[in-house]
Parts: structure tokens; sequence; C-alpha cells
């Protein structure tokens, strides 16, 4: 049984040093709605315990994904205790070998650690995906196999993939015309515009992930923390325009009333 998380704040971070412990509590999966805990952090084991009992498909991602492996995996990274990402990440495996994200998580942290299995994972997530294309849409299965064709050396093939996803995922943030009189303009949301941010820094199109960054900020989006910490930016992540941009998020996180 895991242990009981206690809430010892309510409401909207009120501060840039409330809002980190704010983010980086919601990433490591020790945050539920608007509770905010400030004396206990579970442990990686905790937290498999706990998902364990309280399975659910985060919306959007894929059955097998789950709000609290993938929370605290991310907070991990967000931490840099890549050791003990990919400690829960295995954990994640052994309950549940089919979930892709676990796969891809322990895939990247092994490689990060320079761990000798590290082929071994990446081949293990590539089997995956080619065993089961039934489970995976087509963004999906182009993201992951392409974070594998990268993991293993395959630089052409990893190219391809990410090229492919980004021509896939970009009309996600085209403008379109909504379905209502005025006939108003309706643009992607934030999300939309950072997903592809990193679709195009995976594919090497440095400037362009930059400007749909730059967009995603614009568009409200409100996580400080993850974006300096994700695997995806990391080829754009020293640069100037990036830290301006990622400085400027924390204006979009709400203040108390």
């Amino acid at each position: 049984m895991a242990k009981s998380i206690p809430r010892v704040w309510t409401g909207r971070p009120r501060s840039k040093a409330e809002a980190t412990v704010y983010a980086l509590g919601i990433a490591a999966g020790a945050i539920t709605f608007s509770s905010i805990l400030l004396t206990y952090r579970p442990t990686p084991a905790e937290i498999v315990a706990f998902q364990q009992e309280q399975r659910g498909a985060r919306p959007g991602f894929g059955r097998r994904m789950t709000p609290r492996y993938g929370d605290a995996v991310r907070g991990l990274f967000t931490q840099d205790d890549i050791r003990g990402a990919y400690q829960l990440s295995l954990a994640r495996l052994e309950d549940s070998p089919d979930d892709d994200e676990a796969a891809l998580f322990a895939a990247l942290a092994a490689d990060r650690l320079r761990l000798p299995e590290r082929g071994e994972a990446w081949e293990r997530l590539r089997a995956m995906v080619r065993d089961n294309p039934e489970e995976f849409g087509d963004a999906r299965r182009d993201y992951l196999l392409g974070w594998a064709a990268r993991g293993l050396g395959e630089i052409s093939e990893a190219e391809r993939r990410f090229s492919a996803l980004v021509a896939s995922s970009a009309r996600l943030v085209a403008p379109r015309v909504a379905n209502t009189s005025e006939g108003d303009p309706v643009l992607a949301g934030s999300g939309d515009l950072y997903n592809l941010a990193c679709y195009l820094a995976l594919a090497g199109e440095a400037d362009a992930a930059l400007d749909m960054f730059d967009a995603a900020v614009q568009a409200g989006w409100t996580d400080a923390a993850w974006p300096a910490a994700d695997p995806d930016l990391e080829t754009i992540r020293e640069h100037p325009r990036f830290k301006a941009a990622l400085d400027r998020t924390w204006a979009n996180i709400p203040s108390a009333p």
C-alpha cells in the first residue's frame, strides 16, 4: 500500500518559487489537482505501487500510458535524476511489458547513463512498435521508431521518420476557420505547437523549432520545467531564443486571485 500523501497547500502558485514547486510536483506525480505538496515526495517504488492501484489512460496518448508513471518519470528527468528515471521505467516495464512510454524513457535514460544495455533498450522499443502495428497511429509510430533509429546510430532512418512526423503533424497548427457565424480563425493550442517544436527539433530544423516553441509560449504554454529537460528539445536548449522564450513562460502561469 502506498503511503498516504498529505496535502498542505491549495490554490494557484503565487510566486516564481511556488510555481517551480507546483511544476516539479505535478511532474513527479506528487501533486494532484490543486493540492500542492511541500512536505513529502513519494519514492519511485511508492509511485509504482500507487499506479498499480489506480491505472487509467491519459487522454490522447494511448491506452498504455498512465498519468502516474508519465508524470513521475518526467519529474525525475526534470531533476536530472536519470538513474531514478531508469529504475522507475524498468519497474513499470516489469508490471506492463507493452508500455511504449516506459520503453522509450528506459532507452533514453540508459543512453544518457551510457549503460552497456542501451542498445538492447532501443531494440526493445523498436520491436515493441513493429510487433504491434495496430496499436500505434502513424505519428506515434514515426516518433518511437525515429528515436529507436537515432539511439541505434541509424541517422538516415531517424531523419526520415522525424521528417515524416513533422509533415503529418504540421496540419495541427495551421490556422483554420471555426464553424461559427463570425468565421473567426482558430489557431492550434499551445500543446500542439509545443509538440511540433519537439518534432522539428528532432528533425534537425532548429530555426523552425525555435519559432514554434516561441509560438507555443505566446499561445499560453505554462510548463516552465519540462522544456528544460525534454529530450526532444535537446538540440535547441542552449540557444538564447529558447532560453528567452522559456523565461516568458512564467508570465503564463496564473496567479492566485
